[in-house]
């Protein structure tokens, strides 16, 4: 009996340690080390002696800000997809030119993790100077967007328009993408002109990745003043007076970390005095609630010399969601309807073509009388010609029907039609398409990277009472130079200057001056609240 117990005891350490050794054959994370670098290092010869000076100022980013982001800690599974995506995070972030996690083996499938990450530039003083179709603006802009490195960012801007006579105007925003090292992000932010004025907060926890399974928050909105009215090819416009109080509150799940399912409600209230009813839009002085199903699919790719010489990612996969919802009456000029909407979007990328397509729709109800019915189309992509050369392009189509509100869309330099007077298309419906040749050069201007494009745009604008074919469509093309800061980030790191030709009117459209790629032809697939679909109106 002692005999037989011997062997059944020797069986059972035999295969703990075979289950020891399964458990542990997949690759897992040892130790975690962060070394994060100074904008400027050794090898940086083209800084001069301006480096260590810039060093000297820069306060480094803290390694908490870092850990925060990261997806994994010691002893986790290691995985391409989450080195891929904690990368991505610290990428998106805005604070670092470079990215990398490098991985060290230490033996019996352990390695340990190097977070390897050079900070940006983050306090960026800019002179501000833009002009293009018959309108300019000039100013200045004091940005920090690592304050203290502690990876919060506060801006400042003083701009003057004399677009529509509207003269200075002010800005100033904060941002905190974690609250005290919380999971909540604050985002608050107040924009003023002679016109109108614009108060937002938002409290919120965010999905930040996909590890996350809760989502919440309240964003409040206050804008007052007067919004712009404009009629085809005429310079002079009318003021609408307006306020418009907006509080939203949600709740959101996610179900699955990879192939990712939501649940969210949404609540919201609505309370506007626009002054003139024909002025009146849709749903205003309308609760709203919505229910929202819908679902996600990402993997993410590196790529370079798209829109950045430098790294971004571009992400493979899908959304799609239903917005079921219910909108009732606050006072007396509110809207009593259901509404149903849906979206859908898919991309493709075989490491030399990116495709990306997106289709919305949606409609109010009245029993089975339809209104505010819209559906959009958008779609995006590139082809790499060569290593240094990419072609661009995109296409955007909105349509609306039974649309009982004012409803009012541009089409113009500033919404991507180059070379023609601002605000001199007007219409309910649009179409614009953009086509681009990106050339990456080699060419190296201390520390900006230089880029060469030619493009070409078309588009039109009409109203629901006509069809697309009786719309009149407007074209142009050009050529352009793009200078890419190295040492900062953002929206405002790329500087462009467009020389476009307008064939509508056979004349030189002017020079355009002004930050930023015009389009991208990627595009996220991220985790959107619910909303009613076509609502978008043009203003100033």
């Amino acid at each position: 009996m002692v005999k037989y117990s011997r062997k059944i005891l020797l069986l059972l350490i035999v295969a703990a340690f075979v289950a020891s050794v399964n458990l542990f054959s997949q690759p897992r994370f040892g130790k975690i080390i962060i070394e994060n670098g100074n904008v400027f290092d050794s090898t940086e010869s083209n800084a001069l002696y301006v480096k260590d000076v810039m060093n000297a100022l820069h306060i480094i980013t803290k390694p908490y800000v870092i850990e925060d982001e990261l997806l994994f800690d010691k002893d986790d599974e290691l995985t391409e997809q989450v080195i891929l995506e904690t990368e991505r995070n610290l990428r998106m972030t805005g604070l670092f030119t470079d990215v990398r996690i490098e991985l060290d083996s230490t033996g019996f499938d352990y390695y340990d993790a190097y977070i390897v990450t050079k900070d940006r530039w983050s306090l960026t003083p800019s002179i501000l100077y833009g002009t293009g179709g018959g309108i300019s603006e000039y100013g200045g802009r004091l940005s920090e967007k690592n304050l203290l490195g502690t990876g919060n960012r506060i801006e400042f801007e003083g701009l003057y328009r004399n677009e529509n006579d509207i003269r200075w105007q002010g800005y100033t925003s904060l941002e905190m993408p974690r609250v005290f090292r919380s999971e909540f992000s604050l985002l608050a932010s107040l924009q003023a002109n002679r016109f109108r004025t614009d108060q937002r907060i938002n409290f919120f926890d965010p999905y930040r990745n996909t590890q996350d399974l809760l989502s919440y928050g309240m964003l409040l909105n206050n804008s007052f003043g007067s919004d712009f009215l404009y009629f085809n090819n005429i310079d002079t416009a009318i003021l609408l007076p307006f306020h418009e109080r907006v509080g939203t509150a949600y709740f959101s799940r996610a179900i699955n970390k990879e192939n990712r399912l939501f649940f969210t409600g949404l609540v919201e209230y609505n309370q506007t005095d626009r002054g003139i009813a024909q002025s009146r839009r849709a749903f205003d002085n309308s609760g709203k609630i919505l229910i929202q199903f819908s679902s996600l699919s990402q993997k993410f790719t590196p790529v370079e010399r798209v829109n950045l010489f430098r790294k971004e990612d571009l992400v493979v996969g899908g959304y799609g969601r239903v917005v079921l919802g219910k909108i009732f009456p606050i006072g007396s000029d509110g809207d009593n309807l259901l509404y149903l909407g849906g979206q859908g979007e898919q991309s493709y990328y075989d490491g030399t073509n990116y495709l990306f397509g997106q289709l919305t729709a949606g409609s109010a109800f009245k029993g089975a009388v339809a209104s505010y019915t819209y559906q959009e189309f958008l779609g995006l992509g590139f082809h790499r010609l060569s290593e240094s050369i990419t072609l661009a392009g995109s296409f955007r189509q909105q349509t609306a029907w039974r649309w009982r509100a004012l409803r009012q869309l541009i089409l113009d330099n500033d919404f991507g039609l180059r070379g023609y007077d601002a605000n001199r298309f007007v219409g309910e419906n649009r179409l614009l398409a953009n086509a681009e040749v990106r050339y990456f050069t080699g060419l190296d201007l201390w520390l900006f990277d230089f880029e060469l494009a030619g493009f070409y745009d078309i588009g039109s604008v009409w109203n629901q009472t006509q069809k697309i074919t009786e719309s009149q469509f407007y074209n142009s093309v050009g050529i352009g130079l793009r200078f890419h800061s190295r040492k900062t980030s953002g929206e405002h790191s790329i500087f462009r200057v467009d020389f476009a030709y307008n064939m509508f009117d056979g004349k030189f459209g002017g020079i355009i001056f002004t930050t930023n790629q015009l389009f991208s032809p990627i595009k996220d697939h991220i985790y959107q609240l619910p909303k009613l679909f076509g609502v978008e109106f043009d203003a100033q």
